[in-house]
């Protein structure tokens, strides 16, 4: 016979209706042979078996339901099936499993936090403390910053007797208290911790941490001081060493970097960080003793631009010592800085000529005038030292001559106009500057330039008033007369309120003959 859903919802109906549950179940268990994932079917079936009392197989469809709404994303609908799965069977761990599972996976954990501490707490009255360990641990990969899951998980495993993971679980919980500002907590775990392994590293670097941040930093140092093989450095010695520093503890601190280097010269960090200290406090001499020993390992690490900076503020704090001169030239010699080394140089022999080291600073001239053979500067300043030395003479000033000092300026010749136009302006008498040796112009000679004198003294006159109607009016100036020779002369520029040149050599008034 053909399956026909309909008919079977019908008979379903019929048999409840006479009361026949068990025939009707039958009769829903038909549709779903043909309908496995019917939602509908499968929750009557359920609603059926509760009638009839029969809760687990109730049970067994619901979860059948919660799956396909799983399955398809609806987890609300999922949640709510789990939750009267729970009621049913509130004695059942997997339905309660399932429902903080599902609060999980939407975010909500205000939810599932109650149930997984439900849970734990059922395993571990039955004694199934690994389920209760595994149940606190996922709800800490949910909630990583709950501290007080991380508390009870390390209690937990202190009680199981696994000690490593208390020890591990309680150093988290005391780290994560100190992030939170909670010091007291954070001690409290952090002995927890330490009462389990007296030595443990993580919780003494902890609980050192926490006396620093609350301002107790010779307790926090005197705890790091017993711990052992400081000298091979690591996470301990690099904050014992800050306390130090914090404290202006230099002599500690100039002993702890040095009993670090003595055990291996490649770790140089400590020595770096107590010079940087003791420069910043202008310390210069204890920061060159530490330099001494440390710069050669340094720039075989390749750390030149950290010797190069720590050099020079040390040269910088004492102006007066020649040593860490002496160091920056033997720094940019190793490393062949041929940009910085001929600066070096300059500066170590000035400072040897000031301290009358001749001899020396002769030597460190010379070989800065053979690097920079062109430098000027560089042979004064040897010069300089070969006459304090009296290997050359004084150098005399050279005077010249008073008479060659002198610079003749010939005067210019006063021009002239033609006899027939003195009445227009009169001549200032001038004579004309002839040069020795050289003939007198000609009459017809002087009564050209007479003329073209004439006529730039007009020019000169008449120009601002006539440029200014000009330019006012938009018109371009006009040429003259004189500006015939377009090779020779430019157009007439806008008066500006200053003469010309040759306007103002001769002050003479012109007259329109008109």
């Amino acid at each position: 016979m053909a399956y026909n859903k309909s008919k079977n919802v019908e008979a379903a109906q019929k048999l409840l209706n006479q009361g026949k549950v068990a025939q009707a179940i039958a009769e829903y268990q038909n549709i779903l042979k043909y309908e496995p994932r019917d939602q509908v079917t499968l929750m009557t079936i359920g609603e059926l078996y509760i009638r009839q009392g029969e809760t687990f197989q109730a049970i067994d469809y619901f979860e059948r339901l919660a799956q396909i709404f799983v399955g398809d994303g609806f987890l609300t609908k999922a949640i709510a099936v789990y939750k009267r799965i729970a009621k049913l069977a509130p004695e059942e761990i997997r339905p309660l499993e399932k429902l903080a599972d599902l609060y999980v996976q939407q975010g909500v954990m205000s939810e599932a936090r109650p149930l997984f501490l439900q849970l734990a707490e059922i395993h571990l009255k039955n004694n199934r403390q690994p389920e209760a360990v595994s149940l606190l641990k996922k709800l800490l990969q949910a909630e990583p910053d709950n501290l007080r899951i991380q508390i009870r998980l390390a209690d937990l495993y202190q009680a199981m007797g696994q000690t490593r993971e208390a020890i591990e679980a309680y150093v988290s919980a005391s780290q994560r208290a100190l992030a939170r500002g909670d010091h007291g907590e954070s001690e409290k775990l952090a002995d927890k911790a330490i009462k389990l392994e007296p030595h443990n590293l993580a919780a003494v670097i902890i609980k050192a941490r926490s006396y620093s941040l609350q301002g107790n930093l010779a307790k926090a140092a005197q705890l790091l001081e017993q711990v052992a093989d400081l000298e091979k450095g690591g996470e301990q010695t690099e904050l014992l060493l800050d306390l130090y520093l914090k404290n202006s503890d230099w002599d500690q601190a100039t002993a702890l970097a040095h009993r670090v280097f003595e055990a291996d010269a490649k770790n140089f960090g400590p020595m770096q960080k107590v010079v940087e200290s003791l420069l910043q406090s202008g310390n210069g001499e204890k920061a060159m003793g530490i330099l001494e020993k440390s710069r050669l390992s340094m720039i075989d690490a390749g750390e030149h631009e950290v010797v190069g900076k720590l050099l020079n503020e040390l040269a910088a704090s004492m102006p007066g010592n020649i040593v860490p001169l002496e160091w920056l030239v033997e720094l940019y010699g190793r490393t062949s800085d041929s940009f910085r080394l001929p600066d070096a140089l300059a500066h170590l022999g000035d400072a040897l000529a000031a301290d009358s080291q001749w001899e020396q600073a002769k030597k460190t001239f010379e070989l800065l005038v053979d690097r920079e053979p062109d430098s000027d500067s560089a042979k004064n300043k040897l010069n300089g030292v070969l006459r304090n030395m009296g290997l050359l003479a004084p150098r005399e000033a050279e005077e010249l001559p008073e008479e060659h000092l002198k610079a003749e300026i010939p005067k210019p010749s006063a021009p002239k106009l033609r006899p027939d136009e003195g009445e227009f302006a009169p001549e200032v008498q001038a004579k004309p500057g002839v040069a020795s040796g050289e003939p007198a112009p000609d009459e017809e000679t002087q009564k050209i330039h007479s003329a073209v004198a004439h006529g730039r003294r007009l020019v000169c006159q008449l120009r601002p008033h006539a440029e200014s109607n000009w330019v006012a009016g938009g018109y371009p100036a006009p040429r003259t007369a004189a500006h015939t020779d377009t090779r020779k002369t430019a157009r007439l520029r806008p008066w500006r309120g200053r003469r010309p040149a040759h306007c103002r050599t001769r002050r003479t008034v012109a007259t329109d003959p008109q």
